[in-house]
């Protein structure tokens, strides 16, 4: 399969003023005022934050991490609620400053059959990977995909090979979650504008490979996603 071309000209800053509370969980940032140590001090191994979201989601000096493993799915405007699936991985890189943020990403088509939203959903068809994927200061993001190709196994809605160009606009729910709109052009296995799909994308406790450990119900738009 031909490599998806990818162009992502973003930035992301990661200061504690560039987020706002809503997007990463209440004071993440914030100075213990007992016993001195702030977010860029060393701290004990062990200790956790009573407000994680996740015990799979992390921070550290430069904020909140959405390094990790997801499940994305994506709905067409074509046949709603009935998405394509992937297992999304992120690994988010940071600069020494805290000030810019980029993320490798790797995308693994699951096998789904026609109607179904939840079988088999075992790893089909080579994976897509996104170097660079950068974010802005209030944690929206760009993933131009250029011309991709999803074998029919992991097309649940006629079972066909699908050739389209895609672009997700999507941003940083809170650290366990994204989501955003799709746009582009299906081209096979007919035309079709895909302006109007959407996707969301919630963090695994795993790593995506098992079937059985895969959620049942799942967000694939913005109004779907859980709280943290």
């Amino acid at each position: 399969m031909p490599t998806p071309n990818f162009a992502l000209p973003l930035a992301l800053c990661l200061l504690p003023a560039c987020f706002p509370a809503k997007l990463i969980g209440e004071d993440l940032f914030a100075d213990t005022g007992t016993d001195g140590v702030g977010p860029g001090d060393s701290t004990s191994s062990d200790s956790t934050s009573s407000d994680s979201t996740s015990s799979d989601s992390t921070t550290h000096d430069c904020g909140p991490d959405n390094s990790g493993v997801y499940l994305l799915a994506l709905e067409t405007a074509l046949a709603p609620d009935t998405p394509l699936q992937f297992v999304l991985t992120l690994d988010v890189l940071y600069g020494g400053d805290c000030t810019i943020a980029t993320a490798n990403a790797t995308l693994q088509s699951l096998s789904l059959i026609v109607g179904s939203q939840t079988d088999p959903r075992e790893a089909v068809g080579e994976p897509l990977i996104f170097e660079s994927v950068e974010f802005d200061a209030m944690g929206n993001f760009v993933l131009d995909m250029g011309e991709v190709m999803i074998t029919g196994a992991a097309n649940p809605i006629t079972g066909s090979d699908i050739s389209a160009t895609l672009v997700l606009d999507g941003h940083v729910v809170h650290v366990d979650a994204l989501c955003g709109t799709v746009s582009g052009m299906l081209t096979s296995p007919l035309e079709f504008d895909l302006a109007g799909s959407t996707f969301a994308a919630i963090r695994l406790a795993d790593d995506g490979t098992n079937p059985d450990t895969l959620p049942t119900t799942f967000p694939y738009r913005c109004d779907q996603v859980p709280p943290p």
